[in-house]
C-alpha cells in the first residue's frame, strides 16, 4: 500500500523574515534504532517567503503555512514505523546544515496514526 502523506509546515512568527527559501520534507522509515532512517519519499517547496509582521499571532499555530504532499516510492509495511521531518533551506545546503529544522518526530501511517501532519519550524 502507498498512502499519500499530506500536511503543512508552519514557519513560526518568531522566525525572522526571509524570501526565496526552500522547504524540504521527507517521509522516513525509522523502524530501526541501530541504523540510519531510510528515505521513503521527499518533496521540496521552492519560493517560500515569510514575513512575521503579517502573521496573526493570536491564532493557534500562527505562522506561514507551507502545504506539502508525499507519495511513498515503495509499499508501506504495517509493522514498520514512519516519521516526517522538515527543514528550511535558504542557501542550498544539505539537511545537516539547515538553518531551521523540525526538532521532534512526527510519526505517521502505521500503528493507528494518520496520514496528515503539521510540522512547526521555530518557536
Amino acid at each position: 500500500m502507498r498512502p499519500q502523506v499530506t500536511g503543512r509546515v508552519v514557519i513560526a512568527s518568531s522566525v525572522p523574515a526571509f524570501s526565496a527559501g526552500v522547504v524540504r520534507v521527507r517521509l522516513e522509515d525509522v523502524s530501526y534504532a541501530d541504523r540510519r532512517a531510510t528515505i521513503v519519499a521527499e518533496a521540496s517547496v521552492p519560493g517560500v517567503s515569510h514575513d512575521p509582521s503579517t502573521v496573526d499571532r493570536v491564532q493557534e499555530g500562527a505562522g506561514t503555512l507551507v502545504p506539502f504532499s508525499l507519495t511513498p516510492s515503495r509499499d508501506i509495511e504495517s509493522d514498520h514505523d514512519y516519521a516526517v521531518r522538515a527543514w528550511l533551506d535558504r542557501a542550498g545546503r544539505p539537511p545537516d546544515s539547515a538553518e531551521l529544522r523540525s526538532d521532534r518526530s512526527y510519526p505517521v501511517l502505521t500503528r493507528g496514526l494518520g496520514s496528515d501532519v503539521t510540522i512547526v519550524l521555530g518557536r
